[in-house]
């Protein structure tokens, strides 16, 4: 199981045998059940889960009352609300299992403190945050420069449908009413 992790951060960094056992031995591997919350909003932010097998949903609610979906980590990702555990801050969203999932899990205090032993993990980190800063970027850039139906439809492909439609909160209707030229064009692309 934690073999995973490894071969997640070596993949980025390299990593010396001692600093490998080292990282392993701060992680801890929980178990969670189909719709277990990790993290509630509202509660401050205290550990990272890193998924072995199983898929986690972040979210948060809208001032509408509507789930809006932040983010999937699926296997081999990371999870958590980065700004709350960053911050010590109430977290803004929700971390709920859609499966059974198994976790890797490090608290702040415990990574903070792994950070300052091991050079090689903290670099890691400090990608992992960096594509996490990329992807956002990328997600407003999305947002803000194409089309509703081009940013719908690049979610599409690259999701399942039923991701789809929970990141966007539409329905499968409003999916299939959209123009067929524009999902005719969608698919060249």
């Amino acid at each position: 199981m934690k073999e995973a992790l490894l071969q997640v951060i070596k993949k980025e960094v390299h990593l010396p045998d001692k600093e490998a056992a080292l990282a392993l031995s701060y992680f801890k591997s929980r178990k969670f059940k189909r719709n277990d919350i990790l993290l509630q909003s509202g509660s401050v932010a205290k550990e990272v889960f890193f998924v072995v097998k199983g898929l986690l949903h972040q979210y948060y609610i809208d001032d509408a009352g509507n789930e809006r979906t932040c983010d999937f980590t699926f296997e081999n990702g990371f999870s958590t609300d980065l700004e709350g555990f960053t911050r010590k801050t109430p977290s803004a969203s929700t971390i709920k299992a859609l499966k059974e999932t198994n976790c890797l899990v490090i608290s702040c205090p415990n990574l903070m403190q792994l950070m300052k032993d091991s050079q090689a993990v903290s670099d890691f980190f400090n990608v992992v945050v960096e594509n996490i800063a990329s992807e956002s970027m990328r997600r407003t850039k999305s947002l803000l420069t194409n089309s509703p139906e081009k940013t719908d439809l690049q979610n599409c492909w690259n999701n399942s449908l039923i991701f789809f439609k929970k990141y966007l909160s539409v329905t499968l209707l409003s999916i299939s009413e959209l123009p067929p030229k524009v999902l005719a064009a969608s698919k060249k692309e």
